[in-house]
This record gives C-alpha cells, sequence and structure tokens, in this order.
C-alpha cells in the first residue's frame, strides 16, 4: 500500500500524489472479451481511488460490462463507452459506469469497455512517476500524427472490435438494433474510439462520441459515421493547431458536430462542475435524438403486435420464461398490470414467433386458446430524456 508513515493509532495518509490504493472491486457483469494477453504484462490489474472516483491500471485482460434500460423504455439503440486514462490507466467511474447509467436511463443499452493498458509500475508511487514523465515529456505522437496515432493501437482497437462483435452477437437478448451500435471515448477512449471507426474493420461504429479526445487530422472514409465533439478551451492537452479532425470530416462531407466550452479543463467528464463543459452530456442526447438514434424503433422488431397484445395472459405466461435476467429484474419492479407489456417487449425472437402465431388465430377468429381479453391499450411512449440529462 502506498501511503506515508504514521504514527500510533493514526490512520495512514494518502502518498502526495492524491491517489489510494483499494480492493478490486466486484465485477459480476463484466464479460470478458477472449482478446487474450498483452506480450509485456509485468504486473497484475490494480485500482485506486483519486479526484473523488475509481480507476484501473495495469488491465490485461479486456471486458465488457452491460449498462441495460427498463425493456419497456429501450430504444434499441447501444453504446460501448470507452473510459481515458493516456492507456496507462481507466477513468472507469467517472468515465465509464456513471456514463453508462446515465445512457441507460434514456434508453440505451450502455456497455463499458475495460480495455487493454501500457503497463506500468506495481506500486503506486512508480505508477505517480510514469505518469508525471508522460505529462513532462513532448506531446506524445499520437497526438498529431495519424500513423502514429493508429499504428500504436492494435491492442486496443482489437478489444474494441470484439466488444462490437460481443452486442451484436447478443442483440436480441439485450433488445438491441445491430445497425445502431455506435462508441463515445474520453480522451485516449476517444482517440480508440476514432480509431475503431477508422481501421476497426468490421466494428463499423454507427455514432462517435469523441470527449476531450486528440483532434489529428485523419484521411475519413466517405461513409464514415455522424461525429459529436465536446473539449474545453482551458483544456491543457489541447493540440494549439486547432480543430483539424472536424475540418476532416467536413472535407470527406461527413456529419460532425463541435462543442467547444470556454471552461471545463482535461477529464471533466461526469464530475458536477460549474462549468458549461458539464452540458456536454445533455447536448449529446439531443444529438443522437436528432439523428434518430432515440426513436424507439430499433429494439423490437415486432413492436406494433407486442403493443397490441401486450395484456393476453396465455401469450405473457409462454414469454415470461424467455426473458433475460436484466428484465426479470425490471418485470419485478413493476407494477403488476405493466409486467405483461414488459415481459413481452423483452422475450426475444422465440417470444416473436409466440405472439404473430397468436395472431393469426385471433386473425381466424379462434382467440388464443380461450383467451377471450380484449386487446390492451398502447405502450406508452418513454421519452430518450434529454431534459433530465445527469449533471456530472
Amino acid at each position: 500500500m502506498t501511503t506515508t508513515s504514521a504514527t500510533g493509532d493514526a490512520p495512514a495518509a494518502p502518498a502526495p500524489h492524491g491517489m489510494t490504493p483499494i480492493e478490486t472491486p466486484a465485477q459480476p457483469e463484466a464479460i470478458e472479451l477472449g482478446t487474450g494477453l498483452p506480450p509485456d504484462v509485468s504486473a497484475p490489474e490494480a485500482w485506486h481511488r483519486e479526484y473523488g472516483s475509481v480507476f484501473a491500471r495495469n488491465v490485461s485482460t479486456a471486458t465488457l460490462t452491460p449498462f441495460l434500460p427498463d425493456p419497456v423504455a429501450a430504444t434499441g439503440t447501444a453504446v460501448i463507452v470507452a473510459p481515458g486514462g493516456g492507456f496507462l490507466s481507466l477513468s472507469m467511474e467517472n468515465e465509464g459506469w456513471n456514463v453508462a447509467r446515465a445512457l441507460a436511463d434514456r434508453g440505451v443499452a450502455a456497455f463499458v469497455l475495460k480495455y487493454r493498458l501500457r503497463p506500468t509500475p506495481e506500486d503506486l508511487d512508480g505508477f505517480a512517476a510514469a505518469i508525471r514523465e508522460m505529462l513532462a515529456g513532448p506531446i506524445p505522437s499520437h497526438r498529431h500524427d495519424p500513423e502514429a496515432a493508429l499504428g500504436a493501437l492494435d491492442l486496443q482497437v482489437a478489444d474494441a472490435r470484439a466488444a462490437f462483435a460481443l452486442v451484436r452477437r447478443r442483440a436480441s437478448e439485450w433488445a438491441v438494433d445491430p445497425e445502431r451500435v455506435g462508441m463515445v471515448g474520453f480522451s485516449a477512449g476517444a482517440m480508440l474510439t476514432v480509431a475503431t471507426a477508422l481501421v476497426g474493420e468490421e466494428a463499423r461504429p454507427a455514432f462517435l462520441g469523441d470527449i476531450y479526445g486528440p483532434l489529428t487530422a485523419f484521411e475519413v472514409p466517405a461513409d464514415a459515421p455522424p461525429l459529436f465533439i465536446a473539449l474545453a478551451a482551458d483544456d491543457g492537452l489541447m493540440d494549439a493547431r486547432g480543430f483539424p479532425l472536424v475540418e476532416s470530416w467536413r472535407d470527406a462531407g461527413r456529419p460532425v458536430e463541435l462543442h467547444f466550452y470556454e471552461r471545463g479543463g482535461h477529464g471533466f467528464g461526469m464530475y458536477p462542475k460549474e462549468t458549461t463543459s458539464t452540458d456536454w452530456f445533455a447536448s449529446f442526447v439531443s444529438w443522437m435524438r436528432m439523428h434518430g438514434l432515440l426513436d424507439g424503433t430499433g429494439g423490437g422488431r415486432e413492436g406494433p403486435i407486442l403493443r397490441e397484445w401486450g395484456h393476453d395472459r396465455s401469450v405473457a405466461a409462454r414469454v415470461r420464461p424467455l426473458l433475460p435476467r436484466h428484465a426479470r429484474a425490471a418485470r419485478a419492479r413493476r407494477p403488476p398490470h405493466a409486467r405483461a407489456r414488459l415481459e413481452l417487449s423483452a422475450g426475444g425472437d422465440h417470444a416473436s414467433r409466440l405472439l404473430h402465431r397468436a395472431a393469426r388465430r385471433r386473425r381466424a377468429g379462434g382467440g388464443d386458446r380461450g383467451d377471450a381479453r380484449p386487446r390492451g391499450r398502447a405502450a406508452p411512449r418513454v421519452p430518450g430524456g434529454a431534459d433530465r440529462a445527469l449533471r456530472g
């Protein structure tokens, strides 16, 4: 444990670098991506607290952690969230879990990517020295050299590709439209986000969020996804040359939106600050809505039929065993009259077949195994909620 000396029974004080070691938190929902170990693993994964938030370092096993919305509110859109940390650590709370929870609250399935990192000293003092050395040196080439930027991220891009593959493979289970899976990243995670769009091959993000990442100019393909950018003018890591990345997207004729805040520094993420940079998340949600990503049409391919049969008890009873765990938990929190509708919206492909079969019997006049209940009302539309954007 990295602490200064203490006298008597007084608790040990954190070292001058401000980082306090913590136990590795339980991550029962984390799914290993199977991308293997880096060739230069030198220390076990470790976690610490700094700036009131939680960080991971020496990550050698990539994982993806789902944060799923209430199935009734699911829009079908998904976002892979890539925290930052200079590829030496990961801001798992401020730029990962808190972002994912806020997205899930707005009906977006979010998945926090814990990607593999470059090795650092095992002890916090050595890690702090490595960070100081990085910040004191010249601007890393990946912040201004496109070839260096993309060439240095083979491991991390492989993790991102595996994350996209996993989300699309389990899209039915997670009520996700495979064509509406995007990515948002912070700082180094933003660099990974852009790299995934440019060289991630089959990853094909549907949209991108670059939050205070490098603004390096790239050769942008004609089918590049829409790009949202947010950063602060007083960010000490900002390239003084302006916004080359924005111009790259514009030159390719692709959609790009830039939010350039007067103050906010670097790493504001979801921290509550008295600066307008805190508004970035509300703006990102509004941008997603503008692009039709929160209209709720992507998650359930059988949406109209699900709504029409939302109160058919016999069909709901057969769909119930198909529910994934997150949907069963959501069902338990809802009042009884709303549970059947939730079950039908989350039952998956087999549920859809059951519903179609029941619909055909009804149209033929045969009913559904004797159930003569009238059709229920349509499920209420749940707004995406930009007006409820989390200040953080």
